[in-house]
């Protein structure tokens, strides 16, 4: 059983909504920097971040039965945590990003703060791509392979147990100099992610008492009505309207 001597409780109260987004987390730039020196300034919110992740990184360490006196030579990389902040909160469409994910996650990059509603089923979330890529890369090793075994999940064409082991995928990577081709490479790792759905909905069986169900609202359309209130002498204003019927004068006021 793991026992730190200090428990940290971080609470986010923005979690998982629209409002958890760089002004609510005080990641302030200096003005007039261009997306790229944003990418690479290195915030205070990073900077808090990574000694909270040091000091758990080193308690975790400990515990994990390390050496106390080597603790020192473990450090969170400050700029990779602000790096991180920005493609999550800012634009995820980026050049440190870009070199690693995934080429089926490519389409996905956008310039604005990733979309943070987690569905049941419909969608896969860009952070999802994200974290996946950062751990194959940051976990994982580069294998020599082509880029049609690394799809197949495999290092050659007779290897048939690898994929039970570790997951492929082919990254795009960074051009050269003087180049605008990219040089893709595969990553071998022990990241994978599945589906988070439920048993019941497999089988079909919504009123399992074996297998829990949720379902989650969906706004497929969202319509709204304009009235326009009209003037106080409009709105006043009696008219009379006579009506002739079988040689009877009536009158009906509207208002």
């Amino acid at each position: 059983m793991l026992n730190l001597n200090a428990v940290l409780f971080l609470v986010c109260r923005y979690y998982q909504s629209m409002f958890d987004n760089t002004d609510n987390l005080n990641m302030l730039y200096p003005p007039n920097l261009t997306p790229e020196e944003q990418l690479n300034h290195v915030t205070d919110t990073a900077k808090s971040l990574a000694e909270v992740a040091t000091m758990v990184a080193r308690a975790l360490f400990v515990q994990a039965g390390g050496e106390p006196s080597q603790t020192s030579s473990i450090k969170a990389d400050e700029l990779m945590v602000s790096r991180m902040l920005y493609s999550f909160l800012v634009s995820s469409n980026n050049s440190w990003l870009q070199d690693f994910v995934a080429t089926e996650a490519l389409s996905h990059l956008s310039n604005k703060t990733a979309n943070f509603y987690i569905s049941v089923e419909q969608q896969i979330s860009l952070p999802t791509y994200l974290v996946q890529s950062l751990l194959a890369n940051l976990t994982g090793s580069t294998v020599n392979v082509t880029q049609e075994d690394c799809r197949n999940q495999r290092e050659n064409k007779d290897d048939k147990d690898s994929k039970h082991l570790y997951s492929y995928f082919w990254a795009q990577g960074a051009a050269p100099p003087n180049s605008t081709e990219r040089e893709g490479f595969c990553v071998r790792s022990t990241v994978r992610w599945s589906k988070a759905i439920s048993p019941a909905f497999e089988l079909n069986d919504y009123t399992s008492s074996n297998y829990s169900t949720w379902t989650e609202s969906r706004w497929k359309e969202i319509k709204g009505r304009i009235f326009l209130v009209a003037s106080h002498d409009l709105e006043v204003n009696v008219s009379l309207r006579t009506t002739h019927i079988g040689g009877e004068v009536s009158w009906q006021a509207l208002q």
